[in-house]
């Protein structure tokens, strides 16, 4: 069974609600591996 999408939503934002430089570096990499994942998504749908 697939993850919740609010479970992302969620990890999100109690990253965002943080602004220490390590919480806004971890959000930017986690923001870099959705991307990561949806680009991924993506191609498999253009097949």
């Amino acid at each position: 069974m697939p993850a919740k999408p609010e479970t992302a939503f969620n990890k999100i934002e109690s990253i965002r609600t943080h602004t220490n430089p390590s919480s806004i570096k971890e959000f930017h990499q986690y923001i870099d591996y959705t991307k990561l994942v949806l680009d991924i998504i993506e191609q498999n749908l253009s097949i």
